[in-house]
């Protein structure tokens, strides 16, 4: 029985470690870089507002700037190995899709243009931006459940390490109050 329990503390506590690490170096950096890039996706859009409502070219190199913060957080992503490189290239496409659309519509906005097609760039323009955001906040509530799956994997490891040396240690005492007894009574007998 000891042996048993020597062997489930052992590997238990070997999955606990394996899944601690995964949360530390996968799963909250994840999830880090998800908020991130959702908070990125605002930036740009808000420099993209204040370049029209300038009516300034010039502030455009700001949503440059955001763009390449935003590179750099997908090629973080591309890091963390519970992150699948189908998922940061999703999402690139799709950035690189609305960026190009907005800044190039923007551009035009500043220029004075307007007209039918203007307007349908920027319904575009428009959708783009929330089929991305939609996408980056499923990825980080998906992440949410990720990480509490992982938490929740901890603890069953933990419990059932728990329950394993306190039921080890229940039948030691029972065992050794049953010897002590047996050697008592046999003392006792002439």
């Amino acid at each position: 029985a000891c042996l048993a329990v020597l062997v489930v503390t052992v590997v238990l506590g070997w999955k606990s470690n394996a899944l601690q690490r995964a949360i530390e170096i996968g799963h909250y950096p994840a999830i880090e870089v998800h908020r991130e890039m959702e908070s990125g996706l605002e930036e740009v859009q808000r420099a993209f507002f204040a370049a029209v409502a300038g009516n300034d070219t010039e502030a455009l190199a700001e949503a440059d700037e955001e763009r390449k913060a935003f590179a750099a957080l997908l090629d973080t992503g591309r890091t963390i190995e519970v992150v699948s490189r189908a998922e940061i290239d999703s999402i690139d496409s799709a950035f690189d899709g609305y960026y190009e659309l907005a800044r190039s519509t923007s551009e035009r906005m500043i220029a004075g243009e307007s007209g039918t097609d203007l307007v349908q760039r920027m319904e575009s323009m428009r959708s783009r931006y929330n089929d991305i955001k939609t996408l980056l906040a499923s990825n980080t509530a998906r992440r949410r459940v990720t990480i509490a799956a992982a938490f929740a994997s901890v603890r069953r490891a933990e419990l059932v390490v728990s329950l394993s040396v306190a039921g080890a240690t229940i039948s030691a005492l029972v065992h050794g109050l049953f010897l002590s007894a047996r050697l008592v009574r046999s003392i006792d007998r002439p």
